[in-house]
């Protein structure tokens, strides 16, 4: 196909359009080629709206499938148009034409274009999940009880602020602090607030003597498990030697840091490797935890797992099915085990670094991912939301919230000596804790929302330590795909497997959501978009003094005390108020408060529904 799609701003040729094909449409495939034939020269508004009629008029018939097949496909395509993916129709066929993959956009402005997709999808959330009500009330709230963005500001014209961070979950304060948090966070242009599995912590910044005027927020949770250039920093996954000086990445480039210490510090992480699978729970499990069984554990494990999503259907989910249980131990032991062959080979000096075969690097990376499973939960902080509050920003705000981050409060609450969790539980003894003790939050990571490097990490310090960048990473995601959508999605699963075959049972996987939705493109044979190239950058701020050696057992953590957050606001102002304090303050106070913005979003969102 030579046919090329034209924008004020992009140009994207043939090769790069996406099919939209759906497949398993059944009685309802004519009537989706007769949407298809209505599309050709309509405003993007326009098929947005001819799609969502299309959508509301299908209704679960005697083909209840059919129905739900087509009602997902035409959603899904709604959503992809209102993504920034343009319908091309071709002889009947759709193909897509995406923005933000045009090469012809510079990095700003594919970062406008991105920055108009989360508003989007905020936007969208907003009124799908009735949050209208619950802005008009916030800023009613917002009015009578006492914001003064215009106090706040003022007082920083002085010196720092002595701050506070305030738990949403406290109750004590005569006001919502999770709503006045939800002010802020709807206020930003990013995708809607979603909940995630684990632990997760939300705080408001405020200087005490005006606790409802944020100057910004902070969201904390578990980190998720597999981030390819957090993992190389970490040393949790393998890595590359490179050079003839053997430096590297990942695990093999710390290991060979020091080629003395090569054997000793392999021997460190073999240690943990033996402890953790010496732990491991066996019951119903009679093949034993040895080299040579590596082979039949993994023959059980595919057996369990058919047993499992048997016995799901019978109602039988989550850690309460046996079966997963199995399939978790006997994976972990696997897992361990192939790590365990590998290291002995380094330990023994059968195998220089530099001479590792594929095999034995694949089972490296399983038994360091299973450490990395064991541990995660202990020494990483994944730093979900960190940014400033209207008219903040200006005043370098961000950067703040960047700080608190490494403050006492933060360390202190998300807590030192944690359990184990839940499905670790199910997996090890309980004396697994005295063998391979939980270290401690030993990093928090975040990544920035937009491609390249942002500015709300560059050179900020938390106390000694500082924020880092330690790479990319491409994002995941279905935050473009609407609630309505993901709903038709599961109805529509449940018709095809005759019951809710993804589910939030606790121990069947994270992302519920996201795996829902790749389930059901997987069916339809639509394009999955959950994967973007947009390359976003990675930060790391250290919590002690090495965590890479603290992680793979080489040392025990060097902890410095943390700064309290009125410390960590001093350094931040000095640093970057203070200089320019009289412009920043002019800027702060031409920008629209958190009160206009809540309003202004208000009366643009009823004037859509209008």
């Amino acid at each position: 196909m030579t046919a090329m799609v034209k924008s004020p701003t992009a140009r994207i040729t043939g090769s790069r359009l996406t099919e939209f094909e759906p497949a398993n449409l059944g009685s309802f495939s004519s009537a989706f080629r007769e949407i298809l034939a209505q599309l050709a020269g309509l405003r993007q508004s326009e098929i947005i709206k001819l799609l969502e009629s299309e959508a509301v008029q299908v209704t679960d018939s005697a083909s209840e499938a059919d129905a739900r097949s087509f009602r997902v496909a035409v959603l899904v395509l709604r959503d992809y148009v209102e993504a920034g993916n343009y319908p091309v129709v071709r002889n009947g066929r759709c193909y897509l034409a995406s923005l933000v993959d045009s090469s012809s956009l510079t990095d700003e402005q594919q970062r406008g274009v991105l920055k108009h997709q989360y508003q989007v999808a905020r936007d969208r959330a907003l009124r799908e999940r009735g949050q209208l009500d619950w802005l008009k009330a916030s800023v009613r709230s917002l009015q009578q009880g006492g914001y003064s963005a215009h106090d706040v500001v003022s007082d920083l014209v002085t010196g720092p602020p002595d701050l506070q961070l305030i738990d949403t979950r406290d109750k004590s304060l005569g006001f919502d602090v999770r709503s006045l948090w939800r002010c802020v966070r709807s206020t930003w242009s990013m995708a809607p607030e979603t909940s995630a599995p684990g632990r997760e912590m939300a705080f408001l910044a405020v200087n005490p003597r005006w606790p409802i005027t944020p100057l910004g927020i902070l969201q904390f949770r578990n980190v998720v498990p597999e981030i390819s250039a957090r993992d190389l920093w970490f040393g949790s996954s393998v890595g590359e030697l490179v050079g003839s000086d053997h430096s590297g990445t990942g695990f093999l480039g710390l290991l060979s840091a020091n080629e003395g210490e090569v054997g000793e510090k392999a021997r460190a992480t073999l240690t943990m490797m033996t402890s953790l699978c010496t732990n491991i729970r066996t019951d119903g499990i009679e093949v034993p935890f040895n080299e040579e069984s590596i082979d039949a554990l993994g023959a059980l494990v595919r057996v369990e797992r058919v047993r499992f999503d048997e016995t799901r259907r019978a109602g039988a989910q989550g850690l309460n099915n046996e079966h997963l249980k199995r399939v978790k131990r006997a994976q972990t032991a696997q897992d361990l085990l192939r790590g365990i062959r590998a290291l002995r080979l380094v330990v023994d000096a059968a195998a220089p670094l530099d001479s590792l075969d594929i095999d034995t690097k694949r089972d490296l990376a399983a038994g360091l991912m299973k450490i990395w499973h064991y541990q995660m939960g202990f020494v990483a902080i994944e730093m979900s939301i960190c940014g400033a509050a209207p008219p903040f920003g200006p005043l370098r705000a961000g950067k703040l919230m960047a700080g608190l981050a490494g403050s006492d409060e933060v360390v202190r609450k998300w807590g030192v000596d944690r359990p184990l969790g839940v499905i670790a539980q199910e997996v090890y003894h309980p004396e697994v804790r005295d063998e391979v003790p939980n270290l401690g939050p030993l990093a928090v990571f975040t990544s920035g929302l937009f491609p390249g490097h942002s500015a709300q990490y560059n050179r900020v310090v938390s106390g000694t330590q500082r924020w880092r960048k330690i790479g990319a990473t491409s994002g995941y995601g279905s935050f473009h795909i609407a609630f309505e959508t993901t709903e038709a999605m599961r109805r529509l699963d449940e018709s095809v497997q005759g019951y809710q075959h993804v589910t939030r049972r606790f121990g069947e996987g994270s992302g519920a959501r996201f795996r829902s939705v790749g389930r059901a493109l997987t069916y339809l044979g639509l394009p999955d978009f959950r994967k973007h190239e947009t390359q976003r950058p990675l930060y790391a701020l250290p919590l002690v003094a090495n965590p890479q050696a603290s992680l793979l057992g080489w040392e025990q953590p060097i902890r410095h005390p943390f700064p309290t957050p009125s410390e960590i606001a001093g350094q931040w102002w000095h640093r970057w108020v203070e200089p320019s304090v009289a412009s920043l303050v002019r800027t702060a106070r031409e920008s629209p408060d958190l009160e206009a913005t809540m309003f202004s979003m208000l009366s643009s969102e009823m004037v859509s529904e209008d």
